[in-house]
């Protein structure tokens, strides 16, 4: 007989033939999160004081029990942000690291180098194993063919490109469009971009970074590195290989000279 009710709730309550009923809020924060509804289906009956101060006893701990929930949750996330950015701190730090011994080895390198082929050999050891990444290789650019040639390749699979005259024109593919602009690639996701190709030799590759070895405004070459895990390269990769294409670049001309 309540007129507050409506007509939707009253057709509900009819449908499952309830005389009366009880209903509490759950808020959060001011925030409605729930409705509690006790419905007494044998008889009507109006709910005593007592019912009623003891339903909202039990909602009061629902809703301290959410509020504790969230505020876990909250303290939760925090933590494994915080725990993130020390991470990233830590590897940002450790590659920084190997950095300066990877630019302090390419000095002795440079020194210890008798030719250059014996230089772009021991650029790609250092640079693979240094740094750990899937396949690192060094593209030199020939002018009159408006390419860039595979002169030094890590491991079986850089003998067998190199056996193979690998070469990439400018302009083609992230290698070609390093040494054709002069500009750094970098592709963390290679899956993302249409313009990659792919190289049945290097079938885990996810990720790449071409750094052209410039001298002035001249192209000397290409760097290139890849990864085997998705977005694990990144700009520090990127500004720690391009200081070392510079010192690449007045090797050749040194032993050029």
């Amino acid at each position: 007989d309540d007129p507050d009710l409506t007509s939707e709730k009253r057709a509900q309550m009819e449908r499952f033939d309830a005389r009366s009923v009880l209903g509490v809020h759950l808020a959060v924060e001011s925030e409605l999160v729930a409705k509690v509804e006790f419905w007494e289906s044998r008889q009507r009956r109006d709910f005593t004081d007592e019912e009623i101060e003891l339903v909202q006893a039990v909602v009061s701990q629902v809703i301290i029990s959410l509020q504790n929930a969230h505020l876990y949750q909250q303290a939760m996330h925090e933590l494994a942000e915080r725990r993130q950015l020390e991470q990233q701190i830590n590897r940002s730090h450790e590659r920084r690291g190997r950095q300066v011994e990877l630019s302090t080895q390419f000095a002795k390198d440079i020194a210890a180098a008798t030719n250059l082929t014996d230089l772009y050999r021991r650029v790609v050891k250092q640079v693979k194993e240094q740094f750990g990444y899937y396949h690192t290789q060094l593209l030199q650019y020939d002018s009159n063919l408006d390419a860039v040639l595979l002169i030094a390749g890590y491991g079986e699979v850089g003998k067998t490109m190199l056996r193979q005259r690998h070469r990439m024109a400018a302009g083609e593919g992230l290698i070609g469009q390093a040494a054709a602009t002069g500009r750094s690639v970098l592709r963390p996701n290679v899956t993302e971009d249409p313009e990659w190709q792919a190289n049945e030799l290097l079938p885990q590759t996810k990720g790449e970074l071409a750094v052209p070895i410039m001298l002035g405004d001249e192209v000397l070459g290409v760097l290139d590195i890849q990864s085997d895990t998705a977005d694990a390269l990144d700009t520090d990769d990127q500004l720690a290989l391009e200081g070392l294409c510079g010192q690449i670049a007045i090797a050749i001309e040194s032993t050029q000279l």
